[in-house]
């Protein structure tokens, strides 16, 4: 008799990548928390079958990207008449002998990607169709983000990555009998990158550089702005976004604390601005008065002309010549019969910054 397969919503930990590999049900024998799919039994995925369902979920998922939504929605939208927003998608699937099924290409959303690096998601929960007789696997119609995992024993995404070198350690050590060790170890890290079986040594290398650039170029969140959000310091850039947005949220809902929080980290932002605004201009005229660039008595024009427009005195400095000190002239006018006497440094940068001839000055000197 021909029994008709059955569903059940189970759940497994998160990877977060720009394109992650997720883990979407472990090898060999399993079940949930709760005791399904029944006493004395269990779901089942051995290499055969789980390297045929992953066949079959890529191949789906060429006409049809499978979906990742939040709680389950997608199956609760027609009864509680509540959008159903995805979290992130899915296009390739692959069995690996010994783990499980995974996903090897799921492209978060920004939302998404917000709510886990703020640990707000940790698991995730795929829905899976099962023969009731024999208990295995048929298919696995889509998946959520959820905090309640049916599953035990699976690595929340703080463990991620010591999970993953765990099981490179072990693929590793299974493949040191094979030919080419060196092509092993390229495959584990592409692997580990979440890049396509294909990807060439320079593919890989290149997703290395990319992550450690991205690593060192996140910028640091000031002290004063995480204290007042209530985050580490050194939390990513995303989370103090995800942070303001909620605080945003709030506000427009007309909780006056909250208007009063933004108010205050605004301040907080143009006062931190406004101070290494002025640590920069400080630096600029400081140097400039070592170079000879500027002089003490035009040292006041160029600051205030920073705090105005820091790019127009970043240009005047680039292109002032660095003066040489000169004895000054009495009065500015030579004895008679005699050459005029050379403008001192000062003069010569008021020259400069007036757009004067030394003669015209001396003119305009004579006369005043």
């Amino acid at each position: 008799m021909k029994t008709r397969p059955l569903i059940a919503i189970l759940a497994a930990a998160l990877s977060l990548q720009a394109q992650a590999v997720v883990q979407i049900l472990p090898a060999g024998e399993f079940a949930a928390r709760d005791g399904r799919p029944g006493t004395g039994k269990a779901w089942r995925l051995n290499d055969a079958q789980g390297r045929a369902l992953a066949a079959q979920l890529t191949a789906i998922a060429a006409k049809s990207a499978f979906v990742i939504d939040y709680e389950h929605q997608s199956l609760r939208s027609a009864a509680n008449g509540q959008p159903a927003p995805a979290a992130g998608w899915a296009t390739a699937f692959e069995w690996r002998e010994g783990l499980g099924l995974f996903a090897t290409d799921v492209r978060w959303t920004e939302a998404a990607k917000a709510r886990i690096e703020a640990d707000e998601y940790r698991y995730i929960s795929p829905v899976i169709q099962f023969d009731e007789r024999t208990g295995t696997v048929l298919g696995v119609i889509n998946a959520a983000l959820v905090n309640t995992p049916a599953l035990l024993g699976m690595a929340p995404v703080s463990q991620a990555a010591e999970a993953a070198l765990a099981a490179l350690s072990a693929q590793a050590a299974q493949s040191q009998t094979q030919e080419d060790p060196s092509m092993n170890l390229l495959q584990l890290l592409i692997a580990a990158l979440g890049l396509k079986a294909e990807a060439t040594e320079t593919e890989a290398l290149s997703a290395i550089a990319a992550l450690k650039n991205r690593a060192e170029a996140q910028p640091a969140i000031p002290q004063a702005l995480a204290a007042a959000l209530e985050i580490k310091a050194d939390a990513p850039v995303d989370t103090a976004v995800a942070s303001i947005a909620a605080l945003k949220t709030r506000a427009a809902g007309g909780e006056q604390s909250t208007v009063a929080t933004i108010a205050a980290l605004q301040a907080q932002v143009a006062q931190l601005t406004a101070s290494r605004h002025g640590e920069q201009v400080e630096q600029l005229v400081s140097q400039a008065l070592k170079d000879g660039k500027l002089v003490p008595a035009t040292a006041e024009w160029a600051r205030n002309l920073g705090r105005t427009d820091l790019a127009a005195l970043q240009t005047f400095l680039a292109a002032a010549p660095a003066l040489p000190v000169a004895t000054p002239q009495s009065g500015g006018q030579a004895p008679a019969g005699q050459q005029a006497a050379a403008l001192s440094a000062e003069e010569q940068q008021v020259c400069t910054l007036l757009g004067l001839s030394a003669d015209d000055y001396r003119k305009q000197r004579a006369a005043a």
